[in-house]
């Protein structure tokens, strides 16, 4: 599988942001194994001001075990 692969080259964990706006996709990735590790202060993309959920996948490191 993908983790196997990514912990054999080395790597812990996988990263990655969401808009906090969207929620399916958050529960999508959090499904996925990944989960919220902070969240950051509204900021302006285009017109809008969003805040987002940094994620991460802890899974990556336990699958090298």
């Amino acid at each position: 599988s993908f983790a196997h692969w990514v912990a054999k080259q080395g790597i812990c964990y996988i990263m990655g942001s969401v808009i906090e706006n969207n929620s399916k996709v958050l529960r999508l990735w959090k499904r996925m194994g990944f989960e919220v590790i902070r969240r950051t202060p509204p900021k302006q993309f285009d017109q809008k001001f969003h805040s987002l959920s940094i994620i991460r996948n802890t899974a990556i490191a336990q699958a090298s075990l």
